[in-house]
């Protein structure tokens, strides 16, 4: 399970539960020690000002008298999840679209070139793809007449009329 602290200018700290781990009071506390450490390094400006609050929901774990005391004996200041609404937490609005954004990339261009590929004929793309094989060396010359439902021939580029052909002569 990833861990994540962040506020409007970034991720604060994150880290990692092991497979197994149980998110208990006693794990809560060990987590807050980690992210005031990493507050004072990464963040001094908002280590000095004091000027932060953490907010989390109300797992019973949070709310634990063990993780109060911890919050109230650094001076923590938290902003608790209203009861019964986890449709407002900070993470479906601020966290996750930002780590969505660059799958949402991949996504797209994955999809432009399914379709691009679909558009083409079919055996224009196996003599590209034959090609694109024979030019990078995934191809075994021995046994490079018929793969793909072309040959070897059909393949090779022609010069005819100062123009770059694939298609067969006559």
């Amino acid at each position: 399970m990833l861990i994540v602290f962040f506020y409007y200018e970034g991720i604060v700290h994150h880290e990692y539960a092991h497979t197994g781990q149980t998110i208990n009071k006693e794990y809560c506390v060990e987590v807050l020690k980690r992210l005031r450490n990493a507050i004072r390094r990464k963040r001094p400006q908002l280590w000095e000002s004091g000027d932060w609050l953490l907010h989390h929901d109300n797992a019973p774990a949070h709310t634990s008298n063990l993780v109060q005391q911890c919050l109230s004996k650094h001076s923590i200041a938290q902003l608790r999840q209203p009861p019964y609404s986890p449709d407002i937490a900070p993470c479906d609005f601020w966290l996750f679209p930002r780590l969505k954004m660059p799958l949402k990339d991949i996504d797209s261009t994955i999809n432009r070139l399914l379709k691009l590929m679909r558009r083409m004929q079919s055996r224009r793309f196996r003599r590209l793809t034959f090609k694109s094989a024979l030019i990078s060396g995934n191809i075994d010359m021995s046994n490079s007449f018929n793969q793909m439902g072309t040959t070897l021939k059909d393949a090779t580029p022609r010069m005819t009329k100062n123009k770059l052909s694939a298609e067969k002569p006559k």
